[in-house]
């Protein structure tokens, strides 16, 4: 099974223990279009994300995706890269997809 084979996987098994439509920002490919619709995390985390602009309903695009988790994202204009785990904790459901994606 290749690289993007697995992640597919961990994507499908992420989204039953969230509900249908959600799974882990740590999940993504990049030139997904996001929404984030919740965090598994305490208020800390929750509040440095805010402060990152990173809350409920926004809406991002994966730029680049480490094979760990990480991830760098787009929201409005400006770029946020998140380490794996924080990545991790993120729940978010997919919009749409950017055909020609630029991997960062």
């Amino acid at each position: 099974m290749n690289f993007d084979g697995v992640f597919k996987k961990l994507k499908e098994k992420s989204s039953k223990v969230a509900n249908e439509k959600s799974y882990s920002l740590a999940l993504a490919m990049p030139g997904e279009r996001l929404r984030i619709e919740g965090y598994r995390s305490g208020k800390g985390m929750r509040r440095r994300l805010s402060d990152l602009g990173l809350t409920l309903g926004t809406e991002v695009e994966i730029l680049h995706r480490q094979g760990g988790g990480g991830v760098i994202v787009a929201r409005d204009g400006m770029r946020v890269a998140l380490g794996a785990e924080a990545a991790r904790l993120i729940q978010v459901s997919l919009l749409g997809r950017k055909e020609n994606s630029q991997h960062v």
